[in-house]
């Protein structure tokens, strides 16, 4: 079930779910007449907020704690295109509002990132003989 479960043994139960900002809460009505509630919290009762991707979130961690050379390609491969796209590309945030525009601006970022890449690897007569068309 969608609980968690306090020091007391008491049950928190999902008290409600926040879309927008990507939230879950826990309460119980327990926490007043707990003997445990002094070390629990200082608030009238105990709540628990929890991302919808704490999950996975601390399963990254874990994974980075338990190899840290991991974390470590990982900085070089895949933070190297974001890098490379803030500082020399000129595109430090977005300049749209909303995720699906927000995607689409990343889309065209990156072909462009890759086009420079392209061409930074392939000579420019290699790269022209691969872009023509194949006869018929």
């Amino acid at each position: 079930s969608d609980s968690w479960d306090c020091p007391a043994g008491e049950v928190l139960q999902l008290f409600k779910t926040s879309h927008t900002k990507q939230k879950k809460e826990y309460r119980t009505q327990a926490c007043p007449a707990c003997p445990l509630k002094a070390h629990c919290t200082e608030a009238a009762q105990r709540i628990i907020v929890r991302g919808f991707h704490e999950d996975d979130r601390q399963a990254m961690h874990q994974r980075a704690i338990a190899d840290p050379g991991w974390m470590k390609l990982r900085r070089q491969v895949a933070e190297h295109p974001f890098g490379t796209l803030k500082w020399l590309m000129g595109i430090p945030r977005f300049l749209v509002r909303g995720l699906r525009k927000a995607k689409a601006e990343l889309a065209l970022s990156v072909t462009g990132y890759n086009l420079k890449r392209l061409i930074a690897i392939k000579t420019t007569p290699a790269l022209l003989k691969a872009l023509r068309p194949c006869p018929a």
